[in-house]
């Protein structure tokens, strides 16, 4: 949504452009929520979202509307996070969670032993951090990212063949610095191995269907992405981890807003580059591979065509917003998704006339992923 703390704190900078009122809560919240409506969405995810903004706003507006939901802080002294809606005359609840991405990761490096035939690359991702102080620190005790699964009964699917009793739903915001790619792979990595956790129940081990949405700060090539949509990442074959010794933590990462890389950042990763490939070659030996197991689901983008950008920032555009979906397996043994129809996005000639995102019309720097999904079954 672009958080009011980050719009006020880069008025100055980033959005200097912007007339003040343009840039007020009192405006966006507003504009942000007819624009939500007016989706008719059964489900909503939503980053960055102020606490204050939640409960004094969203929440009543959206309940009243037929809406139920919750809102996930992440692990910072900065009041916001992430929040999830879903219709309620569509689905029941029956489990909704916020999960510390630096303590699950934690508690999956410990455990990984116990389902090492399946998610094997644990244990390479345990050696790494064994072997990394810097990271280990930075994935472990740093980074404040937090992922939202709820757990939704479909209401009234009276033995439909096509429809699964319950789906789950992840919503997150990955860690947003430019050099830290890495990272996030590692944080998508985690996730995935959570939901197939939480999607094999007692009344479906082949799997319930999933969503994992949010503004994953990846754009299609990146790493985490790599890894979401082709299941592996393999060292040789990416640079995602060309900054694994280079990235340092600084205090102020838990602060900065995430809309994409600042001028400092971009002076020391322009000035770092050359010594990239010798630095990537001296950790070689404990990158992981990271590939999910053949029994987890192919994943696939609800925009049919990636777009060209969902950020759009002075100096900065690209793709980092995401509705992932898992589809149906080939064999028929679970439900999963298939496309069926997305909603336009601007083109750059759209917001060039107003220099960037937001301004005057648009009310936040990133842009909605809208997309319509129906559950389908492989028939064999």
């Amino acid at each position: 949504l672009l958080a009011s703390l980050y719009a006020s704190k880069e008025q100055n900078y980033m959005y200097s452009y912007c007339r003040p009122e343009w840039l007020s809560k009192e405006r966006r919240m507003p504009m942000l929520a007819a624009e939500l409506l007016a989706y008719d969405a059964d489900i909503l995810c939503l980053q960055e979202v102020d606490y204050s903004v939640f409960t004094d706003f969203f929440r009543p507006m959206l309940y009243s509307k037929g809406y139920r939901g919750f809102y996930s802080n992440k692990i910072s002294q900065q009041r916001e996070g992430c929040a999830m809606f879903w219709r309620d005359d569509r689905f029941d609840c029956t489990m909704k969670d916020t999960l510390a991405i630096r303590d699950l990761l934690k508690q999956e490096v410990d455990a990984y032993v116990i389902d090492t035939d399946k998610w094997d690359s644990m244990k390479g991702i345990h050696n790494l951090l064994a072997s990394h102080k810097n990271l280990r620190e930075i994935v472990a005790e740093k980074v404040g990212t937090v992922c939202q699964i709820a757990r939704l009964r479909l209401k009234q699917t009276q033995q439909q063949h096509q429809l699964p009793e319950q789906m789950l739903v992840a919503n997150t915001h990955l860690f947003f610095h430019p050099m830290a790619d890495h990272v996030r792979a590692i944080q998508a990595f985690v996730i995935c191995r959570k939901m197939d956790e939480l999607r094999r129940s007692e009344r479906n081990n082949d799997g319930d269907p999933f969503l994992l949405c949010g503004d994953l700060n990846s754009d299609p090539c990146a790493g985490a992405m790599q890894l979401l949509f082709a299941q592996s990442l393999i060292p040789d074959l990416t640079d995602c981890w060309k900054h694994l010794d280079l990235y340092k933590w600084n205090e102020l990462d838990d602060e900065d807003g995430d809309e994409g890389p600042s001028a400092n950042t971009n002076f020391v990763d322009d000035n770092m580059q050359s010594h990239t490939s010798s630095q990537h070659q001296c950790c070689q030996a404990t990158v992981p591979a990271l590939k999910f197991p053949a029994s987890f689901p192919h994943l696939f983008s609800g925009c049919q065509d990636i777009p060209e950008f969902t950020n759009f920032v002075r100096g900065f555009q690209e793709t980092l917003d995401y509705v992932l979906a898992s589809q149906p397996a080939e064999d028929g043994s679970n439900i999963g998704f298939v496309p069926v129809s997305s909603a336009p996005m601007p083109s750059r000639s759209d917001i060039v006339p107003y220099i960037a995102m937001p301004n005057e019309h648009m009310p936040s720097d990133h842009i909605a992923v809208v997309c319509d999904l129906q559950f389908s079954r492989k028939e064999i």
